[in-house]
């Protein structure tokens, strides 16, 4: 399982995303912590750079790990 979503964390992890934590919750989904920064530019012009730490809930669909649910983002 973690094997499968590290290989594709690289591509995000390039884009300025990193896996956190990775577990497996009691109903067999599986919790996904990651980091995030991101380049803001805002219509006066100025660009500010923000990082986050979101929470997801992935569940397997067909065999494949899917997004199921965005449980959280806090700005850090």
């Amino acid at each position: 399982m973690r094997a499968f979503f590290v290989d594709r964390m690289d591509c995000l992890e390039n884009n300025g995303c990193e896996l956190l934590d990775l577990s497996k919750n009691n109903d067999g989904s599986i919790k996904a912590v990651t980091s995030e920064d991101y380049t803001i530019n805002y219509q006066d012009g100025s660009v500010k750079n923000k990082k986050f730490v979101s929470e997801y809930k992935l569940v397997t669909i067909d065999g494949m790990l899917m997004v199921h649910q965005l449980v959280s983002t806090k700005e850090q």
